[in-house]
């Protein structure tokens, strides 16, 4: 028999059959060696994944309290029934304390994945590096109502995403007040009957009023500027209130939210996100609010402030990123429907919510009024220093107690605008 020659059972295979043959083999232990190693990694990939999913966690703080926290609770229940494998961690900080606690705990890489904060605390927080600054393609910015756009811009830079805003409206006592007056005019007659009125003073609280006489806040330029006429014009109307025994006003609002919610008071002129608070002392029965009294021809123009969600700077890539997508989830349309009917406290910051009245009469007047607000841009509040803030209820209380003009009053106020959009412009 040659050599090269192989026998099985009397069949013989020739050596170049069998180099074939071996070829063969080869081939089919290679690729199931390959196989193995495929099938090994994939199941080593899984299990990482799956290992990864089940240790996802968010932590996140914010200050909603009665309603609004038990609400804010559901909607990132909602987010954990469609995704169980990440666990949120919901922390409860006074919102005096959380930006400085904010910026405390960042600096030893600790802190909140996702925080909820006024749109003024952004200064701070950006400043001390604290914060994600993000960028146009993690946010779609025509979700949002334009007027929250200017309060999350700080030198061109995006460093929260809105999600809701707070106006000042008109409180009232339903079993006091039948009517709830529509006008200026209305409400000092009333306030002639007996009818008592709370109104929080200052100058930044009571520009409301302003929009009532026509004013504006805001030259063709865009730079900030006080209409001098229109508040001259309202300064002296308060000057005559002031002097009315019914109509209260003072920088105490704790004070005068007291005193409303013990009926010493039938009206308030309250901020929409205390409505939680006073719905745990008062009833559907007793709680009204209605819009902010017009003027002849012209309605309030209350001043508006954006809640913002922020994110630790120090968080992972991968937690920033699940951070992101919860924000998302949110401000999308359904979800700030739900928070705004719900809360009957918070106005949405979404574009697209519409809220009708039958759903609620409450959070239909917030937003009707919030439409009427005006929203000071963050980078002209970075500007205005302590003092500036300090000066304006100077001229204030000096012309509410006869000690000063309210057109040279007007004058000063605008004086210190024009020293803050110079220095604005030299940055």
């Amino acid at each position: 028999m040659d050599f090269y020659s192989f026998c099985i059972s009397g069949n013989c295979l020739t050596r170049k059959t069998l180099l074939i043959f071996i070829s063969m083999l080869k081939k089919i232990l290679k690729n199931f060696v390959l196989i193995l190693v495929f099938l090994l990694s994939s199941c080593a990939k899984s299990e990482t994944n799956i290992t990864d999913k089940l240790n996802q966690k968010l932590l996140i703080w914010h200050s909603f309290i009665g309603n609004d926290a038990q609400i804010f609770n559901e909607l990132l229940t909602s987010y954990q029934t469609l995704y169980p494998q990440i666990q949120i961690i919901n922390e409860y900080v006074n919102n005096d304390q959380i930006t400085n606690k904010f910026i405390e705990d960042s600096k030893l890489g600790l802190g909140p994945d996702l925080a909820l904060v006024e749109f003024s605390s952004l200064i701070d927080l950006s400043k001390h590096k604290s914060i994600l600054e993000l960028q146009p393609n993690d946010i779609n910015l025509t979700r949002y109502l334009p007027i929250t756009l200017n309060q999350i811009y700080l030198k061109n830079k995006i460093y929260a995403i809105p999600f809701s805003i707070k106006v000042r409206v008109l409180c009232y006592n339903k079993n006091h007040i039948k009517q709830p007056a529509k006008s200026l005019s209305e409400l000092v007659e009333q306030a002639k009957q007996g009818r008592v009125v709370g109104m929080t003073s200052s100058y930044i609280n009571t520009l409301w009023g302003v929009g009532n006489f026509g004013g504006r806040f805001f030259n063709d330029k865009g730079h900030l500027y006080l209409s001098e006429r229109a508040w001259s014009q309202w300064m002296n109307w308060l000057k005559i209130v002031n002097s009315e025994s019914t109509i209260i006003l003072s920088e105490d609002k704790e004070l005068l939210r007291k005193a409303f919610i013990d009926h010493k008071i039938d009206y308030y002129t309250c901020e929409s996100t205390e409505i939680s608070a006073l719905k745990v002392h008062l009833s559907e029965e007793e709680l009204g609010v209605t819009f902010l009294p017009k003027g002849k021809q012209n309605v309030a123009s209350p001043i508006i402030y954006t809640q913002t969600i922020v994110f630790n700077y120090v968080s992972s890539p991968k937690q920033q990123k699940l951070a992101l997508d919860l924000s998302n989830f949110l401000t999308n349309t359904e979800n700030q429907q739900l928070w705004a009917i719900q809360t009957e406290s918070q106005i949405p910051a979404n574009v697209n919510v519409k809220i009708d009245r039958r759903l609620s009469e409450i959070e239909y007047i917030l937003y009707q009024q919030s439409k009427h607000g005006v929203a000071i841009p963050l980078d002209l509040i970075i500007n205005m220093k302590p003092d500036d803030f300090a000066k304006q209820d100077y001229f204030y209380n000096r012309v509410l107690f006869g000690e000063m003009s309210p057109m040279n009053a007007a004058a000063q106020i605008n004086k210190i605008h024009k020293l803050v959009q110079t220095n604005n412009n030299q940055e």
